[in-house]
């Protein structure tokens, strides 16, 4: 996320509406003009960007296009397999 985004701004409801579904997992939001080593450590070159780790490793990203259906699927497939890790 950035704070000068505008698809940042209408994109974050709809994560936190589809977050809500999922209690299990812990997400982070982190704003890359206020961290920017974050942002390079995680190679976040486009705002915003979703990425999604499981047990430490990277599984899934996707950034600027959110489709919250798509981040629905991947967070059902990926809660399934690990239930207690993601």
């Amino acid at each position: 996320m950035s704070r000068d985004c505008g698809v940042c701004h209408a994109v974050e409801p709809k994560l936190e509406s589809v977050l809500a579904d999922w209690p299990q997992i812990a997400a982070v939001r982190a704003d890359v003009a206020e961290l920017p080593a974050l942002a390079g450590r995680f190679h976040a070159l486009a705002a915003p960007v979703v990425i999604l780790f499981v047990q430490g490793r990277e599984v899934w990203r996707v950034a600027k296009f959110i489709y919250m259906d798509e981040l629905a699927q991947n967070l059902a497939l990926w809660a399934a397999q690990y239930p207690e890790a993601v």
